[in-house]
């Protein structure tokens, strides 16, 4: 079985303010002392960082390069800390690329592609493969924080299912859309396979507005669990007499 844990961090980088820096440090401490997971996945890394209670490098991974030079620093990426050699690929994470919608789907009316059919000049960020384990490759997403998130996610699920190199999938992020909207997508997208693609989320909320954004989209685990972890807003109390609000969603532990 692996252990996935996932957490937007709400802009962690290497400018980040000191105490919050350490704040979220000392979190992602006591997950992993409680947890055990196998990998530990963040998005919302601004620049690569060390992680100094253990001199790890937390690299930035999978922003979209922008043609404009000011705006390549300021893409988010993402981070993967591998706790469990077994999980790692061989080649380390892999950049998966999205197929043209248009050339190979033939989805010409699909709201997706209105504009373009490359996914790279719709999307905010990449889709990266953290690993194949145990027949199931696990692939990670955030989606742009717009009305096209449904429609990108949904798109990379399309993708993923047909993609004949893959026989079963993990899709984990914060997809900015409610599981219910992304389901809708997905059968209006996919509607003769729609029953094959599962969405798996928790009970409770993900983000800070009521929202549950953090979630998974797979096929063929079936036996996949995901739970929310909420002690953040305990976590969230004083360090050196301040209160801080380490991220707006709270991490979720997904087993599978």
């Amino acid at each position: 079985m692996a252990k996935i844990l996932f957490w937007n961090v709400k802009r962690w980088g290497d400018g980040s303010d000191t105490d919050r820096h350490k704040f979220r440090e000392k979190y992602v401490q006591y997950l992993i002392e409680q947890h055990q997971p196998d990998i530990f996945l963040f998005c919302e890394i601004t620049s690569s960082l060390t992680l100094k209670s253990d001199n790890v490098e937390l690299e930035k991974i999978g922003a979209v390069v922008k043609r404009d030079p000011k705006l390549r620093g300021a893409q988010l990426g993402y981070g993967a800390l591998y706790l469990n050699d077994d999980l790692l690929n061989d080649d380390g994470h892999i950049v998966y690329e999205i197929p043209h919608l248009l050339d190979k789907f033939s989805l010409s009316n699909h709201p997706a592609i209105k504009t373009s059919s490359q996914f790279d000049l719709i999307s905010k960020r990449k889709v990266i493969q953290i690993t194949d384990y145990g027949g199931v490759k696990l692939f990670l997403y955030h989606a742009n924080a717009s009305s096209r998130a449904s429609d990108l996610v949904a798109w990379i699920s399309y993708s993923l299912f047909r993609d004949k190199h893959i026989k079963n999938f993990v899709l984990i992020g914060d997809f900015n859309c409610e599981p219910a909207t992304l389901k809708g997508k997905i059968n209006e997208l996919i509607p003769s396979i729609d029953h094959k693609i599962s969405i798996r989320n928790g009970k409770y909320k993900t983000h800070s507005d009521g929202g549950i954004y953090d979630y998974v989209v797979y096929s063929g685990c079936d036996n996949l669990s995901l739970n929310g972890i909420y002690d953040q807003w305990e976590f969230q109390n004083d360090l050196n007499g301040r209160k801080y609000n380490i991220s707006d969603h709270v991490p979720i532990l997904v087993k599978y």
